[in-house]
């Protein structure tokens, strides 16, 4: 007999069927706890129900948002009411919730809380415990499984930030029975072997999956490990208890890598920048110094005494000969300058004299006339005493005064015998 050959889809449309068509599917409530929450940007929620002994995948999609009051968080007790149905695609089953009621925590979340709690009153979140973080750690220790995802996108990411960091891995289980104690010696081996920081974590998972660094004793581990430690565990919305006590929570493995290993290529390129602006710098300095240097050289040269010294001998020489030129002109001038001085004198001395001589032949003449000598030719005489002063009146003589009386041809000596006045004469 020849069977019959379905087709994979065909398969999930008749499971699909099944499933709706069955009364008690159809309209469900179903208690658990949360576990993998998770919200997608089209406002989609996805997340896990279980108990004890099982677990079912659910998915509120955002149409259906307005069920929801309160945020859905893992290791809540909730429950659910939906539709049990199938995803044709990938053929799986999975619970469709239109509503989600809070029914309280679930009780990992309240073990969770009350080891925060206990481990906050002691003092082991307090920032003041906080170690630095070294910025330019040479040796990286990694605690985490050795197969897992978040071991190769720490060792992809620090490569990549720089190519000689030392990585260190001490591999520990990081989930099920002995991953508390596991993860705990690897932090004691690592900071025995002298690492500059510690990353420990794993990727994303349940709460469940997680549970491992919700212990109190790799909290205390974290918190007394001598060597900084940066947590990376899960995703960014997942948080552990070793998230507050550690020196620094990343919020995935490869955000850890980032934080703890430097980028290299970043300080490549500042170096080359600073390189640049360097050569720049100094190249002005060494203008800026050559241009100083040109100016003090021009001064020096200004300032030296030689050359000062023969400035002023060529001055001095320049001013000996502006002054020999002006002394040969005004010489020459003034040479010019007398000989038309001597010429006019010659000329004023001749028309001088010429007059000289006429005024003095003219005077000659006057006096001659007024000579008393020419005018004893015409009959007068000239009378002097004994001291031979001239006698021009009777009051100068007395009588029997002895007198001389001056003609022409010679002179006569009388005696006054008597004075008399004269009637007045008509001058001539």
């Amino acid at each position: 007999m020849r069977r019959m050959v379905y087709t994979v889809s065909s398969v999930n449309r008749y499971i699909r069927d099944l499933l709706s068509d069955d009364f008690i599917l159809r309209d469900i409530c179903v208690k658990g706890e949360v576990s993998n929450c998770s919200s997608r940007a089209s406002g989609h929620i996805y997340f896990s129900l279980k108990d004890q002994g099982s677990s079912i995948a659910c998915v509120m999609f955002a149409g259906s948002r307005d069920g929801l009051r309160f945020p859905l968080r893992d290791g809540m007790s909730v429950v659910v009411i939906g539709h049990v149905g199938v995803y044709e695609r990938g053929g799986r089953y999975q619970l469709y919730a239109d509503r989600i009621l809070a029914q309280g925590r679930g009780a990992l979340y309240e073990a969770y809380e009350a080891l925060k709690k206990k481990l906050l009153a002691e003092g082991l979140f307090d920032q003041e415990h906080k170690k630095d973080i070294p910025r330019f750690p040479a040796v990286v220790g990694i605690v985490t499984s050795g197969s897992g995802a978040a071991l190769h996108d720490i060792i992809n990411v620090a490569k990549r930030r720089d190519p000689w960091i030392q990585l260190v891995l001490c591999p520990a289980l990081v989930q099920g029975d002995g991953a508390a104690r596991s993860i705990v010696s690897a932090l004691r081996a690592l900071a025995a072997y002298g690492v500059d920081v510690i990353i420990a974590g794993r990727g994303g998972g349940s709460i469940e999956d997680l549970w491992a660094f919700n212990e109190e004793e790799v909290a205390r581990a974290v918190y007394e490990c001598s060597v900084p430690v940066v947590s990376a565990v899960g995703h960014e919305t997942d948080t552990t208890i070793i998230d507050y006590v550690s020196d620094l929570r990343a919020p995935t493995p490869s955000a850890a890598a980032e934080l703890v290993v430097p980028d290299m290529r970043q300080f490549d390129a500042q170096i080359r920048k600073y390189r640049d602006l360097l050569d720049v710098r100094m190249s002005e300095s060494l203008a800026f110094s050559r241009r100083q240097l040109s100016s003090y050289s021009l001064a020096v040269r200004q300032m030296d005494p030689g050359r000062r010294l023969m400035e002023r001998r060529q001055r001095l020489q320049d001013a000996r000969s502006r002054l020999d030129m002006l002394m040969e002109q005004k010489i020459t001038g003034s040479r010019q300058q007398m000989g038309n001085t001597a010429q006019r004198l010659d000329m004023l001395i001749s028309g001088s004299l010429e007059a000289a001589k006429s005024k003095t032949a003219l005077y000659a003449q006057k006096l001659s006339g007024l000579s008393p000598l020419n005018q004893l030719t015409r009959g007068y005489a000239y009378v002097t005493d004994e001291e031979g002063h001239g006698i021009s009146s009777i009051r100068q003589v007395r009588e029997g005064q002895e007198l001389t009386v001056a003609v022409t041809d010679g002179d006569i000596r009388a005696r006054v015998d008597s004075v008399c006045e004269a009637k007045r004469r008509t001058q001539l």
